[in-house]
């Protein structure tokens, strides 16, 4: 019963998305509306560099020349990061088209007909430039705060301030940071990725059960072959579209 379950789910995906990664273009574009113009043209600069740079060898270059870590910590956070990412791979697809195949045939023909339509590679593209932006808008958030000094607080402070919490980072410790010039061994800096990851996974939906992004009748195993194709629909409804009202 579950084969003919997940053969069915096969099925419709083979039917309604091998344009797919047409329809998800424009989610690159998501991060003008959270990062700003500035800050989402960097992050695809940086993108764009470094998949060029991937294919030459050269991946840790940019990252040592921009952020000012040697080779070492270089390789480490583009192996850290590269690590979620490929963990996230066998979602890449899923999240589109609903939960995980059970029967792993199947699930083999879904990632990688998710790979011949290059929504797998894009995607991955997106989570590079999501992350790179999410750094640029954390650093220019901390380093306006930091600017003003012991200033009181206004309405353009507070806005920051709330953008910084909504990625889980103490202002306070973001600013003593940058004091202390921001230096990649500090404690504070796997706080300031771990935010970047976060602005990412706000870019990149992932509408599982665990995410709490769709409602439960797409998740139920009783209910969810009802609404295969309408999980990332609920999701980005929940967050991208109720963000920007």
């Amino acid at each position: 019963l579950q084969t003919g379950v997940d053969g069915y789910a096969l099925l419709n995906r083979l039917a309604y998305l091998p344009l797919a990664t047409i329809g998800s273009l424009t989610e690159v574009f998501i991060n003008i509306g959270k990062a700003g113009v500035i800050n989402s043209v960097k992050g695809f600069g940086e993108a764009l560099e470094t998949s060029f740079k991937s294919i030459s060898n050269d991946l840790h270059t940019d990252l040592m020349s921009r952020h000012g870590l040697t080779t070492n910590e270089a390789w480490r956070e583009l192996k850290k990061h590269g690590m979620a990412m490929e963990q996230a791979q066998s979602q890449i697809g899923n999240r589109l088209a609903g939960d995980d195949l059970i029967h792993e045939g199947l699930q083999s023909v879904s990632n990688k007909f998710f790979r011949l339509n290059f929504l797998d590679q894009w995607t991955k593209f997106v989570q590079l430039t999501s992350f790179a932006s999410g750094k640029n808008l954390i650093q220019e958030n901390l380093e306006a705060l930091a600017s003003r000094g012991t200033q009181a607080l206004d309405s353009r402070a507070e806005t920051l301030i709330g953008e910084l919490n909504e990625l889980g980072l103490d202002y306070e410790k973001g600013v003593q940071w940058i004091n202390n010039g921001a230096r990649k061994d500090d404690e504070f800096y796997q706080d300031f990725v771990s935010g970047a990851a976060r602005y990412t996974n706000s870019v990149i939906l992932q509408p599982t059960a665990m995410s709490n992004l769709k409602p439960l009748l797409h998740s139920k195993p009783t209910t969810s072959i009802l609404f295969q194709l309408l999980g990332y629909p609920a999701a980005f409804t929940n967050t991208v579209l109720k963000g920007a009202s």
